[in-house]
């Protein structure tokens, strides 16, 4: 059986973690491969439906993307810490230009978060989109 985690160390971890998202939805919507790269696990795998990226076809999606970001955040967001595991899971919001307006995607996601070296890592993306798209 393992020893929980002191309180303060638990509330570090979860700060770290949801900066870390923060920091990801970001290059995300900047296409920006370099930071993006800098968070993912080397067998890094994206599930969606029926698609499943690896961690090369998922950064390249992301530098070729022809969008522009005009506001993204997360709806809700909750935090899970094992040892050196975590989720982090919730909803995240993106609003995209899209010809004279703009689309709005809402996607349900469970990250799985590993620590290696010190450093958290995305290991697995799980997402759907949901209903209320405009």
């Amino acid at each position: 059986m393992s020893t929980p985690e002191p309180i303060s160390a638990k509330n570090n971890t979860t700060s770290e973690l949801l900066h870390i998202s923060e920091a990801i939805l970001h290059a995300i919507c900047s296409h920006d491969e370099e930071a993006l790269s800098s968070y993912l696990a080397a067998d890094f795998v994206l599930m969606s439906g029926a698609s499943r990226q690896d961690r090369a076809s998922f950064l390249e999606g992301v530098g070729t993307a022809d969008f522009k970001t005009l506001q993204a955040g997360f709806e809700a967001i909750e935090v899970e810490c094992w040892g050196d595991t975590a989720v982090v899971a919730g909803v995240q919001r993106v609003e995209v230009e899209h010809g004279p307006g703009s689309i709005v995607s809402r996607v349900g996601f469970t990250d799985v978060f590993v620590q290696e070296q010190g450093r958290w890592l995305l290991r697995v993306v799980v997402s759907t989109e949901l209903p209320g798209a405009v």
